[in-house]
């Protein structure tokens, strides 16, 4: 897919907004400055994977937060060490 986002950068928006609660798909789009549809297939690839689960819900914005799992976090010190 063109301009597809990679699941490691998806997991590394996910990993930073982890404090304040998690992220949606949404916000990680915006994060990367990118549209929705770029980051669709990573997002449902790290779900899939189970490198992401949900956290709970934004109650303004009524979006489904996620964190990430162990493995998540995992993958992204793995993909953090090989820069």
């Amino acid at each position: 897919m063109r301009g597809a986002i990679a699941v490691e950068r998806v997991l590394g928006v996910v990993g930073e907004l982890d404090g304040s609660g998690g992220a949606s798909i949404r916000q990680v789009a915006w994060e990367l400055s990118v549209e929705e549809s770029r980051v669709a297939h990573a997002w449902e690839q790290a779900v899939n994977d189970g490198l992401i689960k949900i956290a709970g819900r934004d109650p303004a914005l009524d979006h489904e937060l996620w964190r990430l799992t162990p493995g998540g976090w995992s993958v992204l010190s793995a993909a953090r060490q090989r820069r």
